[in-house]
């Protein structure tokens, strides 16, 4: 896939369809992308690149998201239909934890421009940073319109659910 405008109209398109439930139905998609023009698509507040919400519905939503250096997110999960993250430009850092202790850590990856990464509550949940001395930029793709994500309060590591604000990750 050559362009976002295109991957996002065939996001829209598979994800109203009947069966669809989950952001790993659109896999293939998103790994079909490697343009460059995502940098059209991302806005700037103050004169910095922002976040930038793609397409969202009641099904899907996709965000470009901007990492400086040093930035992470907290540690929170994905439910109903999970998340796809892909890394466009620079380096992230994904820290697993067990979901039935999020006080565990289960995995650490590291991925780069052309890999992507699945996450659900199911499997775990997760803290993603930008380990790089440069900013970063990430595609994420979300199934439900994530209207709402479970996000563990680090002082009491108990789970809240947190209406969607500023996307983390």
């Amino acid at each position: 896939m050559k362009t976002l405008n295109e991957l996002i109209y065939q996001i829209k398109i598979k994800s109203q369809a009947s069966r669809f439930n989950n952001v790993r139905q659109l896999e293939a998609l998103i790994k079909s992308y490697n343009g460059l023009d995502w940098r059209q698509h991302l806005k700037t507040e103050n004169g910095k690149p922002a976040n930038t919400v793609l397409l969202q519905n009641e099904q899907v939503k996709v965000i470009l998201i901007f990492w400086e250096a040093g930035q992470r997110s907290k540690k929170h999960g994905h439910a109903e239909g999970g998340g796809l993250i892909k890394p466009l430009t620079g380096i992230l850092k994904e820290i697993r934890f067990d979901p039935n202790n999020t006080d565990h850590i289960i995995a650490e990856h590291i991925y780069t421009p052309g890999q992507q990464s699945y996450i659900h509550d199911s499997i775990a949940y997760h803290i993603v940073e930008n380990p790089g001395l440069v900013p970063a930029v990430s595609l994420h793709v979300y199934a439900s319109g994530i209207s709402t994500t479970k996000e563990i309060e680090l002082n009491n590591y108990s789970m809240i659910e947190k209406p969607e604000g500023k996307v983390a990750a």
